[in-house]
């Protein structure tokens, strides 16, 4: 049987591929296409990266300071925080005692091992 040069695929057959951008497709929600789209213009106009996402910073930063300036939010802040930092330290106490008591279990599964080798040993001999 004969090979055929006709059709399937061939090396450099087809449209040359443009460079471009990597591209994803993602679902997102209808509120937000108008704000993708504006980015997305923006970008292909020359605009850098940091300048677009800046607007999200500076919300950002305005929601910290709103948060910061009342003092009920300061103490639950704080609150919060101390009470991360009690249950950091318990959990360091807890991960201590459970590494020393695998330590003690391994202890115990060797010696019980040791002792049922000498006791198959006596039987064996």
């Amino acid at each position: 049987m004969t090979t055929s040069n006709w059709g399937g695929k061939r090396a450099g057959a087809g449209r040359k591929q443009e460079k471009t951008n990597v591209t994803r497709v993602i679902r997102v929600d209808e509120a937000l296409i108008p704000i993708i789209n504006d980015l997305k213009d923006r970008y292909k106009q020359g605009e850098a990266l940091h300048s677009l996402i800046e607007v999200t910073i500076n919300q950002t930063t305005e929601q910290q300071t709103t948060l910061y300036d009342d003092p009920t939010s300061i103490s639950i802040v704080t609150d919060l925080q101390d009470k991360i930092r009690q249950l950091e330290a318990e959990k360091q106490i807890s991960d201590t005692k459970l590494v020393e008591r695998d330590e003690i279990s391994l202890q115990l599964v060797l010696e019980r091992d040791k002792e049922h080798l000498k006791g198959f040993c006596r039987n064996f001999w």
